[in-house]
């Protein structure tokens, strides 16, 4: 799905520009917001529209590659659960 936030070319019966935002499912525009000037309203439409952009190009977790961690053959005789809540209850504020 992709939303696309644009102005309206004609003022409102309030004499004011509307933001739309429409998205490519409904392709029904609704309006956000009304400007009374059509560079206001085209400036928080470009804001609108980068946030957008930004929030749909990030990529989910099950997204992204593998990290590779190296060689880690030299690291089994460490315990897995080093300093786990349980080992630093065994310590005491001597140590």
């Amino acid at each position: 799905m992709s939303i696309r936030i644009f102005v309206d070319d004609v003022p409102n019966k309030d004499g004011k520009y509307m933001v739309l935002q429409e998205d490519s499912e409904t392709e029904k525009p609704f309006g956000v917001k009304n400007f009374d000037t059509k560079e206001e309203a085209q400036s928080v439409a470009d804001d609108m529209q980068k946030a957008v952009d930004n929030a749909v190009s990030e990529r989910i977790t099950g997204e992204l590659s593998d990290i590779p961690v190296g060689d880690i053959s030299n690291l089994e005789h460490e315990s897995l659960f080093k300093d786990t809540p349980q080992d630093l209850k065994d310590k005491t504020s001597q140590e």
